[in-house]
């Protein structure tokens, strides 16, 4: 599982510098420039969770949080940075509500990986 959010991650970043490039290349850099913030922000997060360092939640309710925090952050980014994205490029919405519902999974991925740290702080 591990695996997985990390080349998702990966790809988020690298996403994430296109949507920048873009961005910074007569894109429409209003909708490109908060996508590109997200996705690598995004991208650093889920990476510090399944890195080295992540895998000292491996217990109990902080490694279900942080469980809970990636899938937050991967469907909330892809949800939100593909909305946006497609946005920029084309001029028309991806989905209905597809860039507010992917903010609020990532505003969830965030409290829940808080919360998973301060759980795991807790205990000792």
């Amino acid at each position: 599982m591990k695996r997985f959010f990390a080349l998702y991650a990966g790809l988020l970043g690298a996403a994430g510098i296109a949507l920048a490039a873009a961005a910074s290349h007569g894109g429409s850099s209003e909708l490109s420039a908060p996508a590109a913030l997200v996705a690598l922000t995004t991208a650093a997060a889920m990476l510090a969770v399944v890195g080295p360092g992540g895998g000292r939640m491996a217990d109990g309710i902080a490694a279900r949080m942080a469980l809970a925090a990636l899938v937050a952050w991967t469907l909330g980014s892809a949800l939100f940075c593909a909305s946006l994205g497609h946005l920029a490029m084309t001029g028309e919405r991806l989905l209905p509500y597809s860039a507010p519902t992917g903010g609020m999974l990532l505003m969830a991925g965030w409290a829940l990986a808080g919360l998973a740290l301060a759980c795991k702080s807790g205990r000792r």
